[in-house]
C-alpha cells in the first residue's frame, strides 16, 4: 500500500535535488509515474501528471465525487499537478507537485488527517493541513503516515497498537509529529505497524509485534519506533499483514513476521522475529507487499513474486502458493511494480500498465471484474511524457577542427532511447544531423565530429525516442556552436 519510490540512505537529499531538478528543468507536470493498490481499487499518477482510479468505491476512495465503482481507471478531476499516490485499505493520500498533501476515501479512524475529530468519508481529495514540504506519503490499514523534506515524520489515524509510534495508543485525526529526529528518509504504513527509514540507513518499526513483524526478537507491541538491528544500509522498507520485509544497499532482501502461507519467501513456513535473509541474490532493487504476497523487481528489471497466490495474485499464470521467489514470465522489462491487497501491477518498458489478481470490483481497471491470473495490458500508458534531452555545453571551434557535442539523456521508466539524434541548425534550418542511434538514460555523452561548416552561429539540439514510443520532452533545450 504504498507508492514506488526508489529509495536509498540519504534519499531526502536525492529527493530534494529530484524535486528542484524537476522544478527548473521538466515542462509543467512531468514527474516519474506513481502506482498502487489498496483492498478493492487502485490508483496511478501518470508522467503528465494526471491521477487515475479504478476499483471499489463504497466510501469515496477513488476520490471522484461518488461512490460509484469504476472498471476502468477515471480521471480524478481534470488537473495535472498530481506527482504521488498510495493506496490505503479503504482511502487514498497523495501529494501535489506543489508539496501539498490530499486525502480521500473513508476515515472512520481520522486516516484522512482533517482534524477536529473528522471523521467522515470525503469522495473528493481535501488537502491536509497546509504545509507545502510534503515528499513523502503511505497509507496503511486505517491509519497514515508522512515524511517532510525537512526530515520530519507525521503520522495519523488509527492507533490500537501504537502503529501511530507517538507513545500512546490514542488515534488521531490530524497528523502529530513523531519524536524530534529530523532526519527521517522512508515511512511504511503496513497493517497494523509501520516501518520507517532514517537518512542514516538506520531502520525502525513500531506498532503490532504479535507475529514478530517489528523484527526485535519478541512479540511485545511498541507504541515507539524500535531499532531493528544495527545495521546501517536498509533501503526500501514495505509490509503487509503482519510481516515485514525491505532490500539493503547491498542488493540482498531481508524477511520477517508471519511466514504462514511463504510471504517471507524463505522457502519454508516458519515465522521469524529477526530479519532473516532471502536467498543468495544481490541484484533486489524493490520489494512491494500486499496483504499476504510480495512483488519484487531486481536490477536486471526481471519481475519475481512470492506468497499467497489465491486469486492469481503472483502473475504466475496459475493460482498456487509459492515460498520463494519465483519470476514472473521471462520479460526482462520490467521498470515498475506495486502490489494491492490481493492484487499487483507493473510496468513494461512499454510504459503501459499491466495488471494481475483480483478484480471483483474492478480493481484492475481492464473494463470487467474477472480475476487474471497473468499480467495483463489495461491500455493505460503511465510513462507518456518522453525522455528529458540536455545538451550540455556551448561549443566554440574553429573551421576544420574537432567539435565535441556534450549531451544526456534522462527518463525515469525507461533504460534506453531508441532514434537519438543531434541536430545542428541555423535558424529553422537542418544544416547537419547525426543519427546515433540507441542509446542508455542516466548518461551523459560526448560526440565529437570534424566541423567542416561555413563560418557563423549554429544553435545545436538532442532529439530521442524513449522504447515507450514516447518523443523528448519539450519544449526543447539547445546550446550554441560557434565556429570561427
Amino acid at each position: 500500500m504504498r507508492q514506488p519510490h526508489r529509495r536509498a540512505p540519504l534519499v531526502l537529499t536525492i529527493l530534494a535535488g529530484l524535486l528542484l531538478a524537476a522544478a527548473l528543468c521538466a515542462p509543467a507536470g512531468a514527474v516519474p509515474p506513481s502506482v498502487d493498490g489498496g483492498d478493492m481499487h487502485s490508483a496511478v499518477v501518470r508522467s503528465d501528471g494526471t491521477l487515475w482510479t479504478s476499483g471499489g468505491n463504497g466510501l469515496g476512495q477513488l476520490g471522484l465525487g461518488d461512490t460509484v465503482q469504476r472498471t476502468s481507471f477515471t480521471q480524478v478531476g481534470s488537473g495535472s499537478e498530481w506527482a504521488v499516490v498510495d493506496c490505503g485499505f479503504m482511502h487514498t493520500l497523495a501529494i501535489r507537485q506543489d508539496g501539498t498533501l490530499w486525502s480521500w476515501g473513508g476515515n472512520a479512524a481520522g486516516q484522512l488527517g482533517q482534524g477536529a475529530a473528522d471523521v467522515a468519508p470525503h469522495p473528493t481529495p481535501v488537502q491536509v493541513g497546509a504545509r507545502t514540504d510534503w515528499v513523502h506519503v503511505s497509507a496503511g490499514y486505517m491509519h497514515s503516515a508522512a515524511v517532510t523534506a525537512t526530515g520530519e515524520l507525521w503520522c495519523w489515524g488509527s492507533n490500537t497498537f501504537g502503529q501511530l509510534g507517538d507513545s500512546t495508543v490514542i488515534s488521531r485525526s490530524a497528523p502529530t509529529r513523531i519524536g524530534t529526529a529530523d532526519d527521517w528518509a522512508d515511512v511504511a504504513c503496513c497493517f497494523f505497524h509501520t516501518v520507517g527509514l532514517r537518512s542514516s540507513g538506520f531502520l525502525y518499526a513500531w506498532g503490532l509485534n504479535n507475529k514478530g513483524q517489528l523484527g526485535d526478537n519478541t512479540v511485545t507491541d511498541s507504541n515507539t519506533p524500535l531499532l531493528v538491528d544495527s545495521a546501517a544500509d536498509w533501503t526500501i522498507p514495505d509490509g503487509g499483514r503482519d510481516f515485514t520485509l525491505s532490500p539493503k544497499a547491498t542488493g540482498t532482501i531481508w524477511g520477517w513476521g508471519w511466514n504462514v502461507i511463504g510471504q517471507l519467501g524463505l522457502g519454508d513456513l516458519i515465522d521469524r522475529h529477526r530479519p532473516t535473509l532471502m536467498g543468495t541474490s544481490t541484484l533486489w532493487t524493490q520489494a512491494r507487499c500486499g496483504l499476504y504476497h510480495t512483488i519484487a523487481r531486481r536490477t536486471d528489471h526481471t519481475l519475481w513474486a512470492w506468497g499467497l497466490n489465491a486469486t492469481g495474485q503472483l502473475g504466475l499464470g496459475d493460482l498456487a502458493n509459492r515460498s520463494a521467489a519465483t519470476q514472473i514470465g521471462s520479460a526482462d522489462d520490467w521498470l515498475l511494480a506495486a502490489a494491492g491487497n490481493m492484487s499487483s501491477c507493473g510496468v513494461q518498458s512499454d510504459g503501459v500498465l499491466r495488471t494481475w489478481g483480483f478484480n471483483t470490483t474492478g480493481q484492475l481497471g481492464l473494463g470487467d471484474t474477472a480475476q487474471r491470473t497473468s499480467p495483463t495490458s489495461t491500455g493505460l500508458r503511465i510513462d507518456v511524457t518522453g525522455p528529458l534531452t540536455k545538451p550540455r555545453k556551448n561549443v566554440t571551434v574553429s573551421r576544420g577542427r574537432k567539435a565535441k557535442l556534450q549531451y544526456s539523456l534522462e527518463d525515469e521508466l525507461c533504460v534506453s532511447c531508441t532514434s537519438v539524434k543531434i541536430r545542428i541548425k541555423k535558424g529553422s534550418r537542418t544544416v547537419k544531423t547525426f543519427n546515433l542511434g540507441t542509446k542508455q538514460t542516466g548518461r551523459q555523452y560526448t560526440k565529437s565530429f570534424t566541423c567542416r561548416l561555413s563560418r557563423g552561429t549554429y544553435r545545436w539540439y538532442v532529439y530521442a525516442t524513449d522504447t515507450a514510443g514516447n518523443r523528448q520532452q519539450t519544449p526543447l533545450k539547445s546550446k550554441k556552436l560557434t565556429v570561427r
